[in-house]
């Protein structure tokens, strides 16, 4: 790109000194507020150059972007334009104010300059350092109305409101960083702390980064993946496998974040991921992260983000600290496991995977206080089977323990899913059946006994609930029953008097 671009001398005999320290003073000490300097350093710019309008770029890697612009400028400002094709863009080299002939040089900010009736451009570098942040643009309709004479007066005012919006922008991003950890910080102390810690991970996720849209991913076998929290919206619920290319699978698969630029344009989006964020009234995503929330070596699963807007340097460095976030919901997530488990493991029987004794001596109590509030019935089976220590002594404890599985297996398959089969101890088991009466037991009972593998016998005692007895009471007579079973023959049940 060709342009005349010529500078100009300051001439001291003509600088009004007094006129220069106000102009100089008007920045360096206007309201502390980014925007209020922008516009102040403008005008004091139009009233030095007689120009009439101005504008302030600022260099965004690639491109500029017009912040304000005031007076016949002022059309351009919320401009952004590939510095490649503009004159304003090759200015990042510059130390001095340079003049720009309208007529004659070529760009896109020319051409705008020139639509709306400008015919100069007096480019102003604004400096940090040794680098060019930004350019203060002074245009005129007229070459010969510009002030010629005061240039580098112009770009010292420029430095000053240069310096003046540094130290405002340095400590507004200051404060925001101390803001954005403290609300990191505060969003660990919830993950931590919740009853829910991947829907919470979700929920300050979501908020940390602006994301329209964050859910919760984790296996629910070696091949398979589900959402189990969602955030933004409750999209329907999914699969997916690991063996269909995805970006989720890849960062669950890798350990790695996947961080796309550019949403629609992967080859990894599913189109029926498409279709369901559509579905539900979400605007297509323009970029997406996909950040694993791993233990040690680990995968737990993947905080999944859904963004409107292009990701941006601050974006990036918020996806860091939810990385550091999702290493806390890591933990919060393992020990949630962890407790389950243990939980699971205190309430079954580790031989059969069937409720223990205490759960059941709980699960008993629990149906005779509801049955107690509102009505029904409830009725106690106790199984035993016949011979067990015989079988025990042919075929050894690795066969009895096989036993006591099969048969667990093959009783549940008769019972409904609100009914309780509990391993008490031994060969001895337990089934609580809420709102059936001992007649509708003993249905159950010959369907378990019929279904005892190979020559074993079992044997049952029925008890149904009186309305007033204590749980041990019941028990008792339950038992009772079960002897009176094994006493008259085996292989049979028998009820409760």
């Amino acid at each position: 790109m060709e342009q005349e671009i010529t500078g100009s001398a300051l001439r001291t005999s003509d600088v009004d000194i007094a006129g220069f320290q106000r102009w100089v003073d008007d920045v360096a000490s206007c309201e502390p507020d980014v925007d209020h300097v922008r516009n102040v350093l403008l005008r004091t710019i139009i009233k030095m150059s007689g120009a009439d309008g101005a504008a302030l770029f600022e260099i965004d890697r690639g491109e500029i972007v017009c912040p304000i612009g005031i007076g016949k400028c002022a059309p351009l400002q919320r401009f952004r334009l590939p510095r490649a094709d503009t004159v304003i863009g090759s200015m990042t080299t510059a130390h001095a104010p340079v003049v720009v002939d309208v007529t004659e040089a070529a760009g896109r900010d020319v051409e705008h300059c020139r639509n709306v009736g400008l015919m100069t451009m007096l480019l102003v570098p604004l400096r940090r350092g040794r680098n060019t942040t930004g350019v203060i643009l002074a245009a005129f309709e007229d070459s010969s109305a510009r002030v010629d004479h005061i240039d580098e007066l112009l770009q010292s005012v420029v430095q000053v409101g240069a310096a003046r919006l540094e130290h405002l922008v340095t400590a507004a991003e200051r404060e925001a960083d101390e803001r954005l950890l403290a609300a990191v910080a505060e969003a660990g102390r919830a993950v931590l702390t919740s009853d829910d810690p991947k829907q919470t991970l979700c929920d300050r996720a979501r908020r940390l980064t602006g994301a329209a849209y964050a859910s919760f991913v984790e296996p629910v076998s070696k091949d398979e993946l589900v959402v189990v929290a969602q955030s933004g919206a409750q999209l329907p619920a999914m699969r997916l496998h690991l063996d269909e290319p995805s970006l989720v699978g890849s960062a669950f698969l890798s350990g790695r974040a996947q961080i796309i630029h550019d949403y629609k344009r992967h080859p990894e989006v599913l189109a029926r991921v498409v279709a369901l964020i559509s579905d539900a009234g979400l605007a297509e995503p323009g970029s997406a992260a996909y950040l694993p929330v791993r233990t040690g070596e680990s995968t737990l699963g993947v905080i999944c983000l859904l963004l409107d807007e292009p990701f941006v340097l601050r974006t990036m460095t918020i996806l860091g600290l939810v990385g550091m976030l999702a290493a806390e919901a890591a933990l919060a997530i393992d020990r949630d496991r962890l407790g389950r488990e243990l939980e699971r493991q205190a309430s079954t029987d580790a031989l059969t995977g069937v409720a223990n004794r205490r759960t059941f001596a709980a699960h008993l109590s629990r149906e005779l206080a509801r049955i107690n509030r509102s009505g029904g019935t409830v009725s106690l089976v106790l199984v035993d089977l016949d011979y067990f220590k015989d079988y025990n002594d042919e075929h050894g404890h690795l066969g009895g323990d096989m036993l006591l599985r099969t048969a667990t297996s093959q009783w549940l398959k008769e019972m409904r899913e609100v009914d309780l089969l509990a391993r008490l101890g031994g060969d001895e088991f337990a089934v609580v059946l809420p709102d059936s009466t001992a007649e509708d037991a003993v249905v159950l009972c010959r369907r378990m006994l019929d279904s005892v593998p190979g020559a074993v016998t079992a044997s049952a005692g029925i008890a149904q609930w009186d309305g007033h007895e204590d749980q041990p009471s019941l028990y008792r007579r339950c038992d009772e029953a079960l002897y009176a079973a094994k006493n008259s023959g085996r292989g049979r049940a028998h009820i409760a008097s």
